[in-house]
């Protein structure tokens, strides 16, 4: 019996969500009944490892500068034409278009594209490209009901195309108390330390870390707070520019991007997350399976995943005061972090396991293969 060949399209592939996600998907395939390959704008990191240990060959193609690039559409077309794949998944807007415009008129594929970002911040034309796309796709999946919504109110894809499908993230590891007490002595956090702790990329528009430092500000007593960001970005100048601003200094803690996370969210009494948009919000849910009271601003995914004030709260979006009252609401009351961390763990472990994604995933290549 012949493999079912998959190819996934996709941006980049370093350390982001997308191509988390997409591993999953690889690992939890039988590789001895499917064949993957990735054609990707650029390869780097971790997961360009990972993908090449299980076997799977990736296509760079270079990053677009437009959408409409013919000579990369045509590599990408060459590639789809000698591989012959039963299934196209496509995810982010340069891999939805490679796989929507790189396989016209190619018979005998199933096509799948995927919204993974809050879309509030998409220029007309790119609503306009996806609309198209979603003409020539066979399913849409969306990663949150806010997408969604999008999706079927703004875009009016034909509802029986969306497929909603929301992110699963695996579950930790355990992290020793030896391992986490030489992070702390490293990292200069003491006992008593009260750790408001964030991870992501650090482009400020989009995740709004400024509104953390300026929430704790506006705080009566700063002496023993430290914020904790994990991540890199452009914007790390920025930031720790912000916090020299306020005189806070000596309470920010930049670590830089971390693949493995699990101890620096044990550092964490609360995990805060203020992005201006945000198409799901892996990293909300990375920290309610470490059982801690999670602050999101109401934006995309996150008002999904937070159940305001029973997992942690919610707050709107640019508004560091509102941050800082809920902070101090939380840094108060051990009680109520340890309550929030139990219910947020309860409800990740229940609707957000990376099982769960990987089988509503199958589940539809099933579906559309039939």
């Amino acid at each position: 019996m012949s493999k079912i060949k998959i190819l996934f399209c996709l941006e980049t592939i370093g350390w982001g969500g997308v191509e988390n996600r997409r591993f999953s998907i690889a690992q939890s395939l039988d590789l001895n009944k499917f064949e993957i390959k990735i054609i990707c704008t650029k390869a780097l990191g971790v997961y360009k490892t990972k993908f090449n240990d299980l076997g799977i060959e990736i296509y760079e193609v270079g990053e677009f500068k437009s959408a409409f690039e013919f000579q990369k559409l045509k590599y990408v077309r060459s590639i789809i034409k000698k591989f012959h794949p039963t299934i196209i998944h496509g995810g982010v807007f340069e891999g939805n278009t490679m796989a929507v415009l790189s396989s016209l008129f190619i018979p005998k594929i199933k096509i799948i594209i995927e919204e993974t970002s809050d879309p509030r911040n998409r220029s007309s034309k790119a609503h306009f490209l996806l609309k198209i796309y979603s003409f020539l796709t066979d399913k849409f999946i969306a990663i949150s009901p806010s997408v969604e919504d999008y999706l079927i109110n703004r875009l009016k894809v034909t509802v029986s195309k969306v497929a909603l499908i929301t992110n699963g993230v695996a579950f930790p590891r355990k992290v020793g108390a030896n391992e986490v007490q030489g992070l702390k002595d490293e990292l200069g956090i003491k006992d008593g330390d009260f750790v408001i702790g964030s991870v992501g990329r650090l482009r400020d528009f989009h995740k709004r870390f400024s509104d953390i430092i300026k929430a704790v500000s506006f705080m009566s007593s700063k002496v023993n707070i430290k914020i904790l960001i994990v991540g890199e970005g452009p914007d790390k100048d920025f930031l720790q520019e912000t916090a020299d601003d306020l005189g806070l200094s000596e309470n920010l803690i930049l670590v830089g991007l971390q693949m493995d996370t699990a101890p620096y969210f044990q550092l964490m009494d609360v995990f805060c997350l203020a992005s201006y948009m945000e198409g799901f919000g892996l990293v909300v849910v990375e920290a309610m399976f470490h059982k801690l009271p999670v602050i999101g601003t109401k934006v995309g995914g996150i008002v999904n995943i937070i159940d305001d004030k029973e997992t942690g709260f919610l707050v709107e979006p640019e508004n560091p005061k509102g941050i800082a009252d809920l902070i101090s609401i939380l840094k108060q009351e051990e009680e109520l972090r340890v309550s929030m961390g139990i219910k947020g763990f309860q409800k990740a472990s229940m609707y957000y396991s990376v099982k769960r994604y990987t089988d509503e995933v199958k589940q539809l290549y099933n579906e559309i293969l039939v």
